[in-house]
């Protein structure tokens, strides 16, 4: 995503904080400040809109003060840290009750982490858009649940049903 902002012409850089939330877009000189903002929103897609002075004061203190800004390298990779460490947390939450043994659970972490991953990577490549995770979910849960035969037989519906449980929308 950040490199697709950085190809906007008239963009000179794009970076991204750790949540993910907000983008940063710095302007060429002498760029089409319009163009590129109209440019740079329907990149971002639904629900993406430029900060007002004080929200975007905000941020710029944040990064004085330090706070790590991620430019499209670095994105991925934190893209990818965060798919390992939530394929370890999805495991252990639904390995135990649907019985897998410690081997079984980490075989699952694989499964999900490879999901992620592909998802997540083509979130970067710019294939799907970003911001999407928790509507995806749901057939990336199916997928982990049919990687899963092998190791899980007959378990695919109470594998899936559980996946799909880690990011349901509480009422």
């Amino acid at each position: 995503m950040l490199a697709r902002l950085e190809a906007i012409e008239g963009v000179a850089a794009a970076a991204m904080e750790g949540s993910g939330r907000f983008a940063l877009v710095e302007l060429a000189v002498g760029a089409d400040v319009e163009r590129c903002c109209h440019a740079a929103l329907d990149l971002l897609g639904h629900g993406a809109r430029l900060l007002s002075v004080e929200e975007a004061e905000v941020q710029r203190a944040a990064r004085r003060r330090g706070e790590r800004w991620y430019r499209a390298d670095d994105a991925l990779e934190l893209s990818l840290l965060e798919g390992r460490i939530m394929s370890a947390r999805i495991s252990a939450a639904v390995a135990s009750p649907l019985g897998l043994d410690r081997a079984d659970a980490e075989r699952l972490a694989d499964e999900i982490r490879a999901v992620v991953w592909d998802f997540l990577e083509a979130v970067h490549r710019g294939e799907l858009p970003a911001g999407r995770f928790f509507e995806a979910w749901p057939g990336l849960a199916e997928v982990v649940a049919r990687r899963c035969a092998a190791f899980a037989p007959g378990r695919h519906e109470p594998l899936r049903a559980a996946l799909v449980a880690q990011f349901a929308r509480r009422s």
